[in-house]
């Protein structure tokens, strides 16, 4: 009965042990497939949220720089809505040669400007804009001598555009407006300069009318003279201008300002994409596997017209390939 009993004992500590060491490589191997790179990649991208891309503070210097007073305005922390007031010349007010500040608005969560209008956003989304209305970006319209006028075009106190809207954008150098709604769709408005408005081939046109291009997108930017939108499924839009073959679609033009150079329809170019950077002439990609790409003006080996080195596709950049 002893010798039985002792067995019986032996051989619970040997499954024990054996369960012990199963568990430890089970472990093991658990922890090395977490640790694989593109899987932690992948899983580090697939997060993405819409309010990390607003912007709370801008500083512009560049188009009031003969005026000595820049543009600024900046949420704070309470939501409140600070910046530069606008004189009777269109320009930021100075006083004893300082801007003038004053409260524009509450409960504001995101803002754009382009150098002479600005737009932001609400916690109810609605977007309100002010400054110049040259293009008509702010939903309200103006013949050509009002629009160029500092007495009728420029709105000195925020108008309300439109509702529903969750992320835009007027950083360009066309002053076209893009915006997503709450539907996950994209409305274009304003000038259609290298056709940023994703519609039409009249590149002198300035639309008051919002419209939409796009369903579906989580994510819409715009800089210099070309748009992107990434789609809910993670695949890059692009259009505009492809003088030096930023759109990566194997094309190429000339100078800046060539019609024939420019998308006017948004291209599905690339998939499984989660960053989008414009430059001027280049367009930067991070996909979801941290992979970084690029197209346009100062990589590749093809020459542009100007002998520039560009490239017309896009081509893996980051070190770890």
């Amino acid at each position: 009965m002893g010798k039985k009993k002792s067995f019986i004992i032996l051989l619970i500590l040997a499954i024990l042990a054996t369960g012990g060491v199963i568990c430890m490589n089970s472990d093991i191997s658990i922890q090395k497939n977490y640790k694989k790179p593109v899987r932690f990649k992948k899983l580090k991208y697939r997060k993405f949220n819409i309010e990390d891309e607003y912007i709370k503070e801008i500083v512009n210097s560049e188009s009031s720089a003969e005026k000595k007073i820049p543009y600024e305005y900046k949420i704070n922390k309470k939501g409140v809505l600070i910046g530069s007031a606008i004189g009777d010349d269109g320009y930021p007010l100075k006083k004893y040669g300082k801007g003038v500040k004053e409260k524009i608005a509450s409960n504001v969560k995101h803002l754009s400007f382009n150098g002479s209008t600005l737009l932001f956003l609400d916690n109810k989304n609605k977007l309100y804009g002010m400054g110049w209305n040259r293009t008509e970006e702010l939903g309200i319209k103006m013949n050509e001598e009002e629009k160029s006028s500092e007495i009728t075009g420029v709105v000195r106190k925020p108008v309300s555009i439109i509702d529903n809207v969750i992320y835009m954008t007027n950083q360009n150098e066309t002053g076209t407006v893009l915006a997503i709604k709450e539907d996950k769709s994209v409305w274009t408005w304003g000038c259609n300069g290298s056709g940023l408005l994703g519609y039409d081939k009249d590149c002198n046109k300035d639309i008051v009318q919002v419209k939409k291009i796009l369903d579906h997108m989580r994510f819409v930017t715009s800089n210099w003279y070309n748009a992107a939108a990434i789609s809910e499924d993670n695949d890059l839009y692009l259009w505009g201008d492809n003088a030096y073959g930023q759109l990566g679609n194997g094309k190429k033009g000339g100078e800046y300002g060539m019609e024939e150079n420019y998308e006017y329809i948004p291209q599905k170019t690339m998939s499984d994409v989660a960053k989008v950077k414009i430059k001027k002439g280049r367009i930067i990609v991070t996909r979801l596997d941290g992979s970084k790409w690029e197209a346009g003006v100062g990589c590749g080996s093809e020459k542009g017209t100007d002998g520039k080195n560009i490239s017309t596709r896009f081509i893996r950049i980051d070190k770890n390939k």
